[in-house]
């Protein structure tokens, strides 16, 4: 995973550059600029929309794509006349000359967009067009090895910040995940049909490499060897028959982007990267951008990244690209622009529980607690039987009154179909305990303390765990008990802050005051490097129960 502490904030301060004035640059107090807002004829803004900027002679100058918000900026322009012109998949081409600037003026060019009568077909097809965030186009599974068993989805991971938006931060980490799954699906089969085939496999290698042999310069030959060391996951092994059969076929879309794909498994990120520019140059596909924003998001070039998600959702706006894009405004917190991607991607699959899993924490950041409860609690409702929207509803233990009761029963719904899952004992014994705030009535104690031992138990290595069971024997005047709960989460998790704090109170009313002022001390030291104060718990698809 990675951790994108401070990274995730200035990243996000990049992505949206054009719409800050500090981005025109200071030491340039002479340049002018020109900016806008590219808009359809409702009225809507258009994200993702290519704008160049021309200059004499019609000359391209500049070029960029609009932000989230529909907007652009070109900016240390010289005196002069230019031009701007606006063109997206779907609409018809705007354009205005005749733009004089006299710097450091700034003009502003706004354009509206008008639909065009012809639908955009990709290739190839898998159904019907769709219009949603300007464009029309047919739908695509997740990018995978066309021919193979082998799938391959580069994971994203989450990063953590302390104050207010941990809990943002933890979801965050968690959606993330999601990202991969819809490359998971269907790998029981592929597995089942490897075990049936495993004897077979050494006469079928022998059998190709003699073909090989006899065929040494055929496209064929060399494809097939390399499709079967994929197959196997010998991505090293496949990589110089692929790379042979690209030679002899350059045009194989299949084989080349197989290719790409391995380079991937092997992390030769340069060569996936030019691997799939090259591709681009023959034929522009989403998959193609969609794949290229994971290696260059792997890579560590965030708005490069950001730039190609978009692009691809716009070509073809499948589940799949809709969510990539708006998982990657959440990440860099855009979470007002990841709001109104992930709503425009519901009104296309109104049924997707990760889309709505997404628009749950971005309603969650900005604020809004009902609105997160109401949604991550449709997703739970559309999977009832699928334990991984159950962990985000859990998360909301606490963080709406009013709809405290929709958590709960869902909860109890989850330990109902999960009766050995620990993070459903735990979730289900704080929202009983901590759901309804400001109320005499905690629960029924007995029933809190019983999840949290059988949470602990199901998971012994779950720190938040002893520690929300410390606090439970702690309000119940057990100081004994809990110090011990308050130890072993420490022991589990030596940073822990809270429960340093905890600890060193506990101590203080039992008279163990060197003991205390030790744990105070920590808890301060911790506190004061921006450590997180209240870990909820920490988790990914791979400790999800299939």
């Amino acid at each position: 995973m990675r951790n994108w502490r401070s990274l995730a904030k200035l990243f996000y301060v990049a992505l949206l550059l054009p719409l800050s004035p500090a981005s025109v640059g200071r030491a340039q107090e002479d340049a002018g600029r020109i900016e806008g807002s590219i808009r359809d004829q409702a009225g809507s803004a258009l994200p993702g929309v290519k704008v160049t900027l021309r200059g004499e002679g019609s000359s391209v100058l500049d070029s960029t794509l609009t932000s989230p918000q529909g907007r652009y900026l070109f900016a240390s322009l010289k005196r002069g006349v230019y031009g701007i012109e606006a063109e997206a998949e779907g609409y018809q081409r705007a354009f205005q000359d005749q733009i004089a600037l006299n710097p450091p003026q700034k003009v502003s060019v706004d354009l509206s967009l008008a639909k065009t009568n012809t639908r955009v077909k990709q290739t190839p097809p898998s159904g019907e067009g769709a219009d949603i965030l300007s464009q029309e186009a047919a739908f695509s599974d997740a990018p995978k090895f066309k021919q193979s068993a082998i799938e391959s989805s580069v994971d994203p991971g989450g990063y953590s910040t302390p104050g207010r938006t941990e809990t943002t931060n933890r979801l965050l980490q968690a959606a993330a995940q999601l990202k991969a799954e819809s490359a998971r699906s269907g790998t029981d089969a592929a597995d089942k049909s490897k075990t049936a085939q495993k004897k077979n496999l050494a006469a079928l290698e022998l059998n190709l490499r003699q073909v090989l042999r006899r065929n040494p310069n055929t496209f064929e030959a060399n494809h097939s060897l390399g499709e079967f060391y994929i197959q196997q996951g010998k991505l090293a092994l496949a990589i110089p028959y692929m790379e042979r059969a690209q030679q002899i076929q350059p045009s194989h879309y299949v084989n080349s982007f197989d290719l790409a794909l391995a380079y991937i498994g092997i992390q030769d990120l340069s060569k996936a990267r030019n691997q799939i520019q090259q591709m681009l140059q023959r034929k522009e596909t989403a998959e193609l951008h969609n794949l290229l924003a994971e290696v260059e998001e792997t890579a560590g070039n965030y708005l490069v990244a950001a730039q190609e998600y978009q692009r691809a959702a716009h070509l073809d706006p499948s589940e799949k690209n809709l969510f990539d894009w708006g998982n990657q405004l959440l990440l860099h917190q855009a979470y007002e622009s990841a709001a109104q991607v992930l709503s425009r991607a519901l009104e296309l699959y109104p049924r997707s529980a990760k889309l709505l899993i997404g628009l749950g924490i971005s309603h969650y950041s900005r604020g809004y607690y009902d609105d997160a409860v109401k949604v991550l609690c449709r997703a739970v409702d559309l999977q009832p039987n699928d334990p991984r929207p159950y962990y985000f509803v859990g998360k909301m233990f606490n963080v709406s009154e009013t709809l405290s009761e929709d958590v709960t029963r869902r909860l109890a719904h989850f330990v109902r179909l999960y009766p050995q899952n620990a993070l459903a004992n735990y979730y289900y014994a704080l929202s009983l305990w901590k759901g309804k705030r400001g109320e005499d009535s905690q629960g029924d104690l007995n029933q809190i303390e019983s999840l949290l031992k059988k949470a602990i138990l199901l998971d012994p290595g779950m720190a938040e765990g002893h520690f929300q069971l410390g606090v439970f024997y702690s309000n119940q005047q057990k100081i004994a008990e809990a110090i011990q709960q308050y130890e072993m989460a420490i022991k589990l998790q030596p940073d822990f802050a809270n429960a340093h704090y905890r600890l060193g109170q506990a101590y203080q009313r039992t008279g163990r005051k060197a003991q205390a002022q030790k744990h105070l001390e920590t808890y301060q030291r911790l506190h004061s490097a921006g450590r997180p104060e209240d870990k909820q718990v920490i988790f990914t698809v791979n400790e999800i129960p299939r």
